[in-house]
Formats: C-alpha cells, structure tokens, sequence
C-alpha cells in the first residue's frame, strides 16, 4: 500500500463541478458531498470554481447509450491542482469513458497526481433517454437521497484511491470495484475493518465521532439503514454488545 496522507500545506479536498455539454452537479447535491466528505475523510472541504472542459477534451457519443461522454484520462491529464490541495475530486453530470475501447467508467483517480473525476450520469433512472444529463429529482425512484447515497459512495471510493487505498477484494466494501449500476449499489457505503483500519492509519481520527457525524448526515437526508449500520458498529466500539 502506498501511503498517500494530507500534510500542513496541503491539507484541502477540492470538489470541482465539472461541465462539458449538459448542466452541473446541483447545488444541493454537491453541498451534501462537501459535508460528508469533511467527516468521512476527516478533512477540511473547499469547493472549486466550475470549470468547463468541453473544449480540451476528446469526446464522443456512446454506441450503445447513445449519450455523449468525455474522455476520463484526458479529463485527468487536464486537471489543476491547488498549491494547497491533498487532492482534487471533479464533478461531473456528463458520462465518462476511461478509454476508446472502454463502454465507460463511473470515475477514475490518479494517486500520482493526486487528482479524479467521476461522474453521476449514469446513477440517475432517465440514463440514455437523452444524450445529455438531464437531472429531474421528481422522478428518482427513492428521490434526491438515492442520489445522494450513490454520489457519496463513489466520491469516497474515488478519493480513497487517492489516500492509496486500492480495491478491495477480500470483503463487501466501499472500495469494491464495479462495472455496472447494481454492482455499485449493492456496494456498502462504509469501509470494511481492513480498508478503515488502513485509513486510520493514515488519519488518526477520533471513531466515535466520525461515527456519530455520519449518523447525523445519513439521518438528515432520511436514509435509516446506513444510520442503522452505524449504531451497530457504534455500539461495538463503545463496549455496548
């Protein structure tokens, strides 16, 4: 494993919305993901400025899909980095695609330049009946929390690629891979023992109050199973069960 830990100059997660040729990121959702971002990793959050990258990446329209996607690694390769960033998490509504023989990817990191993006085209249920993303919170099955969930998951599983932590094959995990919509839902949203305990390692935080802050966050957004699991894990380490 390679340790890859914030330091006192760069100590700031940046998530940048990312805009192509369709709408950005809600306001609403990319404000959740700056609050569950400073309690899952422990960090303080800034907000980039939105950039659109239509014109320094390649693109294309997906032959199966039909819906117009950019170029991850390319995506990557442009990225800007603050002088006082541990890592930059962009943001996209647009589909992504790692490379031209690839379908897609719902994101891709680089630990090296300590950069990613990820994208929540393809978490939203009128996926493809467009070619452009078009985000209708009224017609989410479970509504703008089922968003939130999917969201959450796959930035922490993107940035925890960029703390060094790989995917995870020895447990159901938050840093499992996937390659489709329901091997990404079925994935839990909190790290197994081993890949926490490799955080820990690195961060130092206090559990029981990360523990605690995320109850408060899955609880707001009405999501009860994961305040639920959490009591759970809460109560074995506080010596309850």
């Amino acid at each position: 494993m390679t340790i890859n830990r914030p330091t006192y100059r760069k100590k700031f997660i940046y998530l940048t919305p990312l805009i192509f040729d369709e709408e950005p990121v809600p306001k609403s959702i990319l404000e959740s993901l700056s609050i569950y971002a400073a309690i899952f990793f422990d960090v303080p959050i800034k907000i980039g400025k939105k950039k659109n990258m239509l014109k320094d990446v390649p693109n294309r329209i997906n032959e199966d899909s039909k819906t117009f996607q950019v170029d991850a690694s390319a995506v990557l390769d442009k990225m800007e980095v603050p002088s006082d960033a541990f890592c930059v998490a962009g943001i996209t509504m647009c589909d992504l695609y790692p490379k031209p023989s690839w379908n897609f990817v719902f994101g891709q990191a680089q630990l090296a330049n300590s950069c990613g993006v990820y994208s929540l085209a393809r978490y939203l249920s009128n996926f493809g009946s467009s070619q452009n993303t078009v985000y209708k919170p009224e017609e989410e099955k479970g509504g703008e929390p089922t968003i939130i969930r999917r969201a959450c998951k796959v930035m922490c599983h993107e940035i925890g690629h960029m703390y060094g932590l790989s995917h995870c094959i020895y447990f159901e995990c938050l840093m499992n891979g996937s390659n489709h919509l329901q091997e990404a839902d079925k994935r839990p949203s909190f790290l197994c023992p081993l890949c926490l305990n490799k955080l820990y390692f690195i961060m130092r935080f206090d559990i029981e109050k990360r523990y605690r802050k995320m109850m408060d966050f899955w609880g707001s957004h009405g999501l009860q199973a994961e305040v639920e699991w959490l009591q759970t894990r809460l109560d074995i380490v506080l010596g309850s069960e």
